[in-house]
C-alpha cells in the first residue's frame, strides 16, 4: 500500500509539474472564433500509434476552444474498443468552435467526464484526481429534468483488504453542455447500508462550473447507497453522470449509451 501511494504521488507531481511547464502559447492560436478545435485529430493520431498498448489508457484534455465536428461515431468506437477513457476540461467562454456538446459525448461514452467550467487552471488540482486512484468502479449516467431523487445501485468498493478502508475519488457531472443557469441545487450522499457511516456532498466536495469531484472514505466490507437530490429551474432534459474510482484495479464496466 505505501509503494502505491507513494508511485501514485510522484506521478501526481510528474504531471502537475509537465502541465504548469507546458502551458500554451497564444501566439499560436487560430486568432478567430470560427475555427474549432483539432482535439479529435489529436485523438485519432494517438488511436493510430502502433509504438505501446493503449487498452486501458486515460486521457486528459484541457481545452479553451470547442470542436466544430458533427460526426463523431467512428473516433468514439474506435476508443471504446480500445477501453480508452477520455477526460475533458472545457472552458467557456470558449475562443471559437459551435459544438461543445461533441466534447461531452466523446467523453461520456468512453465512461470519462466532460467538465465545462469558466477558468482551466483553478481545475487542475482537483479534475487531474483521476490520476491518484485510476481504477473505476461505479459509472452511471441519468437523464433527468425538475426536481428529484437519483438512487444509485448499491456498490462496494474494491479494496482488496475488507476493513481496512480506503479513500475514493468522486466526479459528477451536472449538465452535458455549457452552464445555462438552470441548475438550482444538487446535494449528494454516500451512506453504508448498515448505518454506521454517511458522507454529504456540503461538507467536502468542490465544484467547478458543471463538473464536482470529491474524496469518500470508503469501507472494502459493507455495501454503500449513493442518493443525489437535483433540482433545476426549467423541465429542459438534464444529464447527470456519476463516477467513483479506485486505486485497486476493477474490471472494465460496462459502456455508457
Amino acid at each position: 500500500m505505501r509503494g502505491n501511494s507513494m508511485v501514485i504521488q510522484h506521478l501526481q507531481i510528474s504531471f502537475d509539474k509537465s502541465v504548469g511547464s507546458h502551458m500554451p502559447d497564444p501566439s499560436l492560436g487560430y486568432g478567430d472564433n470560427s475555427t474549432g478545435s483539432d482535439v479529435f485529430n489529436v485523438l485519432q493520431k494517438f488511436l493510430s500509434t502502433n509504438q505501446t498498448t493503449l487498452c486501458g489508457s486515460l486521457v486528459y484534455i484541457m481545452t479553451k476552444r470547442f470542436p466544430n465536428d458533427i460526426d463523431i461515431s467512428n473516433i468514439i468506437k474506435n476508443l471504446r474498443d480500445n477501453h480508452i477513457f477520455v477526460y475533458i476540461i472545457a472552458e467557456y467562454p470558449s475562443t471559437g468552435g459551435t459544438n461543445p456538446h461533441a466534447l461531452f459525448e466523446v467523453a461520456s461514452r468512453t465512461n470519462g467526464y466532460c467538465m465545462f467550467m469558466n477558468g482551466l487552471l483553478k481545475s487542475e488540482w482537483w479534475t487531474d484526481a483521476v490520476f491518484w486512484e485510476v481504477y473505476q468502479f461505479v459509472a452511471q449516467k441519468y437523464v433527468v429534468s425538475g426536481k428529484g431523487r437519483i438512487e444509485v445501485p448499491l456498490f462496494k468498493t474494491p479494496d482488496p483488504y475488507p476493513g481496512r478502508g480506503e479513500t475514493a475519488t468522486l466526479f459528477m457531472t451536472t449538465q452535458d453542455h455549457v452552464p445555462d443557469g438552470d441548475l438550482v441545487s444538487l446535494n449528494y450522499t454516500i451512506a453504508s447500508v448498515d448505518g454506521t457511516y454517511s458522507h454529504h456532498s456540503e461538507n467536502t466536495s468542490v465544484s467547478f462550473g458543471t463538473g464536482i469531484a470529491d474524496h469518500v472514505p470508503l469501507n472494502g466490507v459493507v455495501d454503500y447507497k449513493w442518493t443525489i437530490d437535483y433540482h433545476y429551474s426549467s423541465n429542459e432534459k438534464q444529464v447527470i453522470e456519476v463516477r467513483l474510482y479506485s486505486r485497486y484495479y476493477h474490471d472494465f464496466l460496462p459502456f455508457s449509451d
